[in-house]
């Protein structure tokens, strides 16, 4: 079996998509939980709707951190990973093959063993090459039958 999928990526799908993707994370997720829950209730102290226990600046700038900081430090670098990447902002399309990947923007083909993981985000499809770089590829082209060949060569992860 062999096709071919067209990925391109604008800088708004980037971001949005790579937030996302570490909002995956459980731990990052409850890290969020406990910030927005920090804002709250340092809000309601701050405002005299509930007593304050405490200072409330600590309680504060712990929300601000992880519901507000932490998610706008996120956006910003991948923002700036779109501009300096190699392969966010071009259009790559990608072969699949019994024997790997082709890309059209490289010149030796990826056997399927440097493929390390799959994971869904999204309408997406993260292909991974180490435990941090991944191929995008938008899952809107695929057929149910080539998401198949794909996961039966990518055995870890899930799509």
């Amino acid at each position: 079996m062999s096709f071919s999928i067209n990925a391109h990526l604008t800088k708004s799908e980037f971001v949005r998509m790579s937030v996302l993707r570490i909002y995956t994370n459980p731990i990052i997720l409850f890290f969020c939980c406990v910030g927005v829950a920090a804002l709250g209730f340092g809000l309601l102290e701050a405002f005299g709707a509930i007593p304050r226990i405490g200072d409330v600046y600590p309680t504060l700038f712990i929300g601000f951190f992880f519901a507000i900081a932490f998610p706008l430090f996120n956006a910003w670098f991948a923002a700036r990973t779109y501009r300096y990447g190699n392969l966010s902002s071009q259009q790559v399309v990608y072969t699949f093959t019994d024997e790997g990947v082709w890309l059209n923007v490289a010149t030796e083909m990826l056997p399927w063993e440097g493929l390390v993981r799959k994971q869904r985000v999204g309408g997406y499809l993260l292909l991974f090459t180490d435990r941090v770089s991944a191929f995008i590829l938008p899952l809107a082209p695929f057929t149910p039958e080539q998401i198949d060949f794909v996961s039966a060569h990518v055995p870890k992860g899930r799509v």
